[in-house]
């Protein structure tokens, strides 16, 4: 084991609750850059999901909003510069926004395009499970319900799948964004440190993820909800992750206890 990798902490199912409290209160010190960053994903989660109603797919409202599993880390560099400055004491604003994704590292770019690849890869399955199995055009939000057998089997074949290339992305980007984002180590180190992180915890991960994708995809179904559901995750996601690689190894004051 590299001793000069971060080494995760133990963390409890409890450490969640905390995290969601103390992501609030960042969320509320950054103010309004944070809502205005998380407004622009809920316009496209809303011309995304009245889009497919128009065109009269409807039955991919679901997977389509569960790719938004897959791509959220790449909000990460934004919603992270923001917080930084907020946590030094200066008032955060849209241009530390583009300083954060001008700022991030070559890694954190290879991460994000791994997740968008990955996103493209489940809607082109989703697309291609829709042809086979429903076949026709279908509009209005009732369609997305599991109304009829063809559409149950639809939902439930592309859930699977995208459970499984969601559960890849969480297990990978949890804690490697956060560690690339602050370039305390490099893209191996930092996918290495996160699977490890989330099997010495699983529980907590477990419980964390399943609460991210439940509240998320509700959120992008009713997409105004996204712009404040979105960066508070984020942040709670941060305020999770220093949990379970406290900032204090590396000289830094420690944003909360390791055991939650």
């Amino acid at each position: 084991m590299d001793p000069a990798r971060p080494q995760p902490r133990h963390v409890s199912p409890t450490a969640i609750a905390a995290s969601l409290r103390e992501g609030w209160a960042m969320l509320r010190a950054v103010g309004f850059p944070a809502y205005a960053f998380g407004g622009l994903f809920a316009l496209v989660g809303t011309v995304l999901v009245w889009g497919l109603q128009v065109i009269g797919l409807a039955p991919l409202t679901l997977p389509v909003v569960g790719g938004f599993l897959l791509i959220g880390p790449v909000s990460a560099a934004g919603f992270l510069a923001l917080s930084r400055v907020a946590r030094g004491g200066a008032r955060a604003r849209l241009i530390d926004l583009r300083d954060g994704f001008l700022g991030a590292s070559r890694e954190v770019w290879v991460m994000a395009l791994l997740c968008v690849f990955l996103f493209l890869i489940w809607i082109t399955d989703a697309g291609t499970l829709y042809s086979f199995m429903i076949g026709e055009r279908s509009h209005g939000l009732v369609a997305i319900l599991p109304l009829t057998e063809r559409t149950l089997h639809y939902i439930l074949g592309s859930g699977l799948m995208g459970a499984g290339l969601a559960s890849i992305v969480f297990v990978v980007t949890v804690h490697g964004v956060p560690l690339l984002i602050a370039r305390r180590t490099a893209l191996v180190g930092a996918v290495g440190c996160s699977v490890r992180a989330v099997f010495s915890a699983f529980p907590a991960h477990l419980l964390w993820g399943l609460l991210m994708a439940l509240v998320v995809m509700t959120s992008v179904l009713v997409p105004p909800l996204l712009a404040l559901v979105l960066p508070l995750f984020v942040y709670a996601g941060e305020a999770f992750h220093r949990r379970v690689f406290p900032m204090e190894e590396h000289g830094l004051p420690a944003h909360a206890p390791a055991d939650g």
